[in-house]
């Protein structure tokens, strides 16, 4: 097990768990429909990221080396996308660095699409992904 992806998945998951509640709570008189449910959905991919980051800690040590490019894909790739959409749906930004974060969202989506399907294409590709 690698203690330190086990933390600092917890940690991402709570943050998401706070995300949440600030999104359900706080945000629901002020923003509108369409900009919550983008929210909610940066939520949803936050808690998935989290949660498959919490299941590869556990086997960490067993994973080949080849397949640890899976973890750093779906952790960067998360953050880019959910805290993307959170500070389009929060923050008022200026229309150029506007046009930037939103080019983050589809590059964080597909970091995460990649790190996941690399490790589904080498698990069937060898039979599994252990040592």
């Amino acid at each position: 097990m690698n203690k330190k992806l086990f933390g600092w998945s917890l940690l991402y998951i709570g943050i998401g768990i706070g995300l949440g509640a600030f999104g359900a709570h706080g945000l629901k008189n002020l923003v509108e429909p369409e900009q919550l449910s983008s929210y909610k959905t940066g939520i949803q991919y936050q808690f998935l990221a989290g949660t498959i980051l919490l299941i590869l800690s556990t086997v960490w040590e067993d994973l080949r080396s080849d397949v640890r490019i899976t973890v750093p894909l779906i952790a960067v790739g998360s953050l880019l996308f959910s805290f993307s959409i959170y500070t389009l749906v929060v923050v008022a930004l200026p229309p150029g660095l506007k046009r930037i974060v939103v080019m983050l969202t589809p590059l964080g989506g597909l970091s995460m699409i990649i790190g996941v399907c690399w490790l589904g294409i080498k698990m069937l590709k060898k039979g599994d992904f252990y040592t």
